[in-house]
């Protein structure tokens, strides 16, 4: 047996699962999807997979313009969420409840809300299957009304809170200043490209600041992705410190000095070992005995310590010591370590894409200078994906 149109009746659209809300609110940045729930009834003895799935495939949006005129919607079209949060002040539930009744039977439909694509819109959806076809009423109380801005970003609204200092590591979060935007909205992870230099593989932090004595012997290392607890607690996630970084043996300008254990590229450089190597990168050298030192994470950071951080926004550590000579392709730098990175871009729960600087010397209050031990975010921006 299959589904027929006159099986079922299109009977309203909304933009809640459970609720009956026609209105939400979303950003323009290129990765949010709006979501709205058609409500049919169905007549027939068939699955509520198949008559969901019969829905989604008949079912399409025509937004209504200014002299009444309708127009299909040409937004890039889900059935599944792309787990980013689907409305600016409520969340919205991604799905509609299993239902085992035949009415209000709720299909959710996504669409990517494109970057700059601001201004509010009127929706209504139309089930066709190319000879029948049924309309959701243009009553003004009843047409999905969906309102699409750009996330009002600056400077004020993002801090860098410490959660934890163990030895001369310490623990940070990027994240939203509270009160700046609804509680629902959260800072997730770094969206860089590339930037830095990475870790080994299994360490998942890399290091995007560095500063030699003369600066104040500091380095920012950031998170990569947003590992589990379960990741940490196995040894995926450890802050390492060191109370000496210092290079020996740096007697010819033929030698050059990575933090790598393998001599491939500044993109294959890890934050954990070096070694030196003549001027065609052939090993001369290596030395395990002053690199930074791989504690175990449950001598830095607990698991709830850990998801208490990744729970608030993007994690960064910041690392002390006596000594610190950071090199890059080609020579000891004493002093900022930047070049070869990308842009630094982060991205929260809403998909909201933020191209940033740091200002890795903010002092205290901005006024006096402290050895880099306070960094702020700076120029913040939301860019296109």
């Amino acid at each position: 047996m299959t589904i027929s149109i006159t099986d079922i009746t299109l009977d309203n659209i909304y933009t809640n699962a459970t609720s009956t809300e026609h209105s939400t609110s979303v950003y323009a940045n290129g990765k949010m999807q709006v979501v709205v729930f058609p409500s049919v009834t169905y007549n027939g003895t068939e699955s509520i997979d198949a008559v969901t799935q019969y829905v989604y495939d008949h079912t399409n949006l025509f937004y209504i313009d200014g002299v009444g005129e309708s127009h299909p919607v040409t937004w890039t079209r889900s059935d599944v969420s792309n787990e980013y949060l689907h409305d600016i002040y409520n969340g919205v539930e991604s799905e509609a409840e299993a239902k085992t009744i035949t009415s209000d039977i709720r299909i959710p439909i996504y669409f990517t809300v494109p970057y700059a694509a601001t201004g509010n819109y009127k929706w209504v959806a139309q089930l066709s299957d190319g000879t029948d076809t049924q309309w959701t009423s243009t009553d003004e109380s009843e047409i999905v009304n969906i309102s699409a801005e750009m996330l009002s970003i600056s400077e004020d609204k993002i801090e860098i809170y410490d959660m934890k200092k163990v030895n001369l590591a310490t623990l940070r979060v990027i994240r939203y200043v509270a009160g700046s935007f609804p509680a629902t909205h959260q800072l997730l992870e770094m969206a860089s490209d590339f930037y830095g230099i990475d870790f080994t593989p299994t360490h998942h932090l890399r290091l995007v600041g560095a500063w030699g004595r003369g600066s104040g012997s500091k380095a920012a290392g950031f998170l990569i992705g947003r590992p589990s607890a379960s990741e940490l607690a196995g040894g995926g996630v450890r802050i390492a410190y060191s109370n000496t970084q210092y290079y020996t043996d740096i007697s010819s300008v033929a030698t050059y000095y990575h933090f790598t254990d393998y001599g491939l590229s500044d993109e294959d450089a890890h934050f954990q070992h070096f070694a030196s190597y003549d001027n065609e990168y052939n090993i001369i050298r290596t030395d395990d005995s002053s690199h930074w030192e791989d504690l175990e994470a449950s001598n830095i950071v607990t698991e709830q310590e850990y998801q208490n951080a990744l729970n608030l926004g993007v994690i960064c550590v910041k690392y002390e010591a006596v000594d610190m000579y950071f090199n890059w392709s080609g020579g000891t730098v004493d002093g900022d370590v930047w070049a070869g990175c990308g842009d630094l871009k982060m991205i929260d729960n809403y998909g909201n894409i933020i191209k940033f600087n740091m200002n890795w010397d903010y002092g205290i209050n901005g006024e006096k200078p402290d050895w880099h031990h306070n960094w702020k975010v700076i120029d913040p921006v939301v860019v296109a994906p």
